[in-house]
């Protein structure tokens, strides 16, 4: 195969409950300023800028990506509730990618209880560095301390100094415990 096609791109997806136990309505910020998402009314919000939040309590930043979009639903889509999502890294449209082309590169930062203006913050002081096959994300959230993620291309990761290399396999399994 020498090409793919994607046609909708949904990264970083996070479910925000929108019925009758949150009043049928989320308020939804970003750079461009806020709406409102009505629970029960399906629409696509597409968000510009680096970030997004829900009533200035659920954060969003994503310094790798496409775009965010928030999906409200028209109608229940798990039992007794109803989910939209807040997507971190969205894409819609034929896009066509060649053999050794990225089809997708994403890192967010999700951050609990803050406000609109924490979260635009953190992505303001958001940069990314792309060295060889080596990025490295910094930020700075609400705690006023730098923090630093690098990450190689053969999926070792560094933050705050501490290697972190992928599992070769699962701890085993202690039964009782």
């Amino acid at each position: 195969m020498d090409s793919v096609q994607i046609v909708e791109a949904q990264g970083l997806p996070i479910a925000v409950e929108n019925d009758y136990l949150n009043g049928n309505q989320r308020h939804v910020f970003s750079a461009a300023g806020d709406e409102t998402a009505i629970g029960g009314q399906e629409a696509d919000h597409p968000l510009p800028g680096l970030w997004a939040n829900i009533d200035d309590r659920l954060g969003l930043v994503c310094s790798l990506g496409q775009g965010l979009l928030y999906r409200s639903a028209g109608k229940p889509n798990r039992p007794g509730a109803r989910e939209d999502l807040l997507i971190g890294s969205h894409s819609q449209g034929p896009h066509f990618f060649g053999r050794g082309e990225i089809v997708a590169e994403r890192a967010g930062l999700v951050m609990l209880d803050s406000s609109r203006a924490e979260t635009a913050a953190a992505a303001a002081s958001t940069r990314v560095d792309r060295t060889g096959g080596t990025i490295t994300l910094a930020f700075t959230p609400p705690d006023a301390q730098k923090h630093t993620l690098r990450l190689e291309a053969d999926g070792t990761a560094e933050w705050y100094g501490v290697s972190m290399r992928p599992a070769a396999e699962p701890p085993p399994v202690v039964p009782g415990r």
